[in-house]
């Protein structure tokens, strides 16, 4: 059963942040950790417990460090009084996770089904690709784990319940993903990410969760999917804004289509399993069961 991270719990922890003082406001959590706003006299943070191992989480908050060099208002990280990124606790008891305090961004999160959302996140995702293309992998405390980025597609250890057919679906798209990506590159990414927030004509970016070595057009099919699913002009709003500056080769953009199906397939399957699993948790049951069907449609008929 899932615990959320208790305020006391937390001000324990940020004695090692000298933040011990502050006022903590639990924020809405995230799919993979509790959130919470810290505010101090005269300045903001934000505290993520992410129910992740170390490894998974801890390069997100490097590629964050190494975005911000361009300029963009960037969720980095604060470094605890011994310069340590993170701190392993023990929460849920008997289980260690890390915590991380990061600077506080304002502004609010962009609506991907806004009229600009497309430009916006086209460009957003060309300029953090191109960035960490230009990264050694090893500074960013990544391994590269071949085609683990499709092991959750094929797995079929999660119950689904009534869309349990999507096992059967989903592995059909993994095979078929996996023998193209046999002929495309595969350098480290952002996966899922950032969100980006808007303040006053300005972007900020936060939630570099997913960080990973993959073929660049999955991570183009990711963000797509997330501004664009089934629309053509918003799909090619996306790609003129990503194409600036990095240009897909056309192989890569042969096999857009098939990326993006497995990225719809994969979010079918998390809400899927959410709605089985954790069904007060996010949003409304109903709501939430219409959106699985929603996307188990769009996969049916592609």
């Amino acid at each position: 059963m899932y615990l959320a991270l208790p305020t006391e719990r937390l001000r324990e922890e940020l004695v090692e942040w000298d933040l011990e003082k502050v006022a903590i406001e639990p924020l809405e959590p995230g799919v993979s950790g509790d959130v919470f706003l810290l505010t101090g006299r005269d300045q903001r943070w934000v505290a993520k417990c992410a129910y992740q191992a170390r490894d998974e989480f801890e390069p997100g908050l490097r590629a964050a460090a190494v975005i911000a060099t361009t300029g963009l208002a960037t969720a980095t990280v604060r470094t605890t009084r011994s310069g340590e990124r993170l701190r392993m606790i023990e929460w849920p008891p008997g289980h260690h996770h890390p915590l991380a305090v990061l600077d506080f961004v304002p502004g609010h999160l962009l609506r991907t089904k806004s009229p600009e959302a497309p430009a916006i996140l086209g460009r957003v995702c060309e300029m953090v690709q191109a960035r960490l293309a230009q990264v050694d992998a090893n500074d960013l405390g990544l391994a590269d784990r071949g085609e683990e980025w499709l092991d959750y597609l094929i797995s079929t250890d999660e119950d689904l319940g009534h869309f349990a057919w999507l096992h059967e679906v989903n592995a059909t798209l993994a095979a078929r993903a996996s023998g193209a990506a046999a002929s495309l590159g595969r350098p480290c990414g952002v996966w899922d990410g950032p969100d980006v927030l808007m303040e006053t004509g300005t972007l900020g970016l936060l939630d570099f969760g997913h960080v990973a070595y993959q073929p660049t057009i999955n991570f183009v099919a990711n963000r797509l999917v997330a501004c664009a699913l089934g629309d053509e002009q918003r799909r090619a709003q996306f790609l003129v804004a990503f194409s600036r500056e990095l240009t897909l080769p056309e192989q890569d953009l042969e096999w857009l289509p098939l990326f993006e199906l497995v990225n719809v397939a994969i979010y079918a399957k998390f809400a899927a399993w959410r709605l089985q699993n954790k069904p007060d948790r996010g949003i409304p049951p109903d709501e939430a069961r219409q959106s699985v069907e929603r996307i188990a449609r769009y996969l049916i008929q592609r």
